[in-house]
């Protein structure tokens, strides 16, 4: 079937977008007119097509022009909205023999249920249904008879969208991960983050964000309607550490998409190891104050003392606020056996 866009300006709502009041979501349209007919119009009817896109839960505005056709001045009769599916019209505006603003609504409740309404002073007027449902979802014309120019025809077509309900992060286990933290890894690890959609219509798109760039827009739709997309990371550097990746399910833009932060935590052995207060000699029975000093491990190390190839103890150890600096002190009494003897400190992450 080919399609071409209409773009001219007979219809005055065309690739106008109408927005819900308050919060709710936004429902564009586009005017298009089909040069071939397909089954649904032999139901419905000839007439410009208006695509309408909405949010399971919003209001919606499906446009409807009362200006004639031709260019004399004339008065709306009758405006008669039908629904593919629906054998007999869903809602009229009766303004025979009455201005429009005393015209006599009339809906079958049985398919609105007291949630639809005929604006007709609005640009463009529309048929405006409150929390709508997949149900409403479908194929509608508005017919408007006029009382001396021809009768007018408005296809509009109403997809609804149902946003995705809930996403799971698993790590490289596929375990769920629940606290927003992905590891501890350790620097040089490869690692898989796998993001699982539930619900929606269509099916969302599922992607990966790394801080506010998009990093990986690959996703798999399975068998149980779920959608899939796993970030693989090779060789995570300290660079890594702290950096927070989103997931982001999003089926049109105008439903919000649904997102899942983690932030991933390494284990980073320290950039430097000092040891001070041996750079000189020391005197046997006399109390020598020494330290080593861990920076930039994660998390902060434990220090461990050792002379000769044994373990010392006694060592106290203070860490900075920010967790970057480690430093251990120990009091040392050398004998003279110690002569030329190795003191070591070491970390044990």
């Amino acid at each position: 079937m080919e399609m071409a866009a209409w773009r001219s300006n007979p219809n005055p709502f065309s690739e106008r977008a109408l927005s819900s009041k308050g919060n709710q979501a936004v429902s564009q349209f586009i005017v298009v007119a089909h040069t071939q007919r397909t089954g649904c119009d032999v139901a419905i009817g000839p007439g410009p097509l208006s695509e309408v896109l909405t949010a399971v839960g919003s209001e919606v505005a499906l446009p409807c022009d009362l200006q004639p056709g031709t260019m004399i001045a004339d008065k709306v009769q009758l405006v008669i909205w039908y629904r593919q599916g629906n054998a007999k019209p869903i809602y009229t505006f009766d303004a025979r023999g009455r201005p429009l603003h005393q015209a006599i609504p009339w809906a079958d409740e049985s398919v609105f249920n007291k949630k639809a309404h005929f604006h007709y002073d609005t640009n463009p007027p529309a048929l405006r249904i409150k929390n709508i449902q997949t149900s409403d979802g479908g194929l509608y014309k508005c017919r408007v008879d006029f009382h001396k120019s021809p009768t007018r025809n408005w296809r509009i077509n109403v997809t609804v969208l149902v946003p995705p309900t809930q996403l799971t992060i698993l790590d490289h286990h596929g375990a769920e991960i629940r606290d927003q933290t992905a590891g501890p890894y350790l620097e040089g690890d490869s690692i898989d983050l796998t993001c699982l959609s539930s619900g929606g219509v269509p099916p969302p798109r599922v992607s990966w964000w790394r801080e506010h760039a998009l990093i990986d827009d690959s996703f798999q739709v399975l068998p149980d309607g779920s959608v899939r997309n796993v970030l693989r990371m090779k060789n995570i550097q300290r660079k890594d550490l702290l950096t927070m990746y989103t997931c982001q399910a999003s089926n049109g833009h105008v439903v919000a998409a649904l997102t899942k932060k983690v932030i991933l935590d390494i284990n980073l052995p320290p950039l430097s190891l000092l040891l001070q207060g041996l750079n000189h000699a020391v005197i046997a029975g006399t109390r020598t104050h020494v330290t080593c000093t861990a920076i930039g491990a994660r998390p902060p190390p434990e220090i461990i003392w050792s002379k000769a190839g044994q373990i010392v103890r006694g060592a106290s150890t203070s860490t900075s606020s920010d967790g970057n600096t480690t430093i251990s002190e120990l009091m040392l009494i050398p004998v003279p056996e110690d002569n030329e003897r190795q003191v070591v400190c070491s970390v044990s992450l």
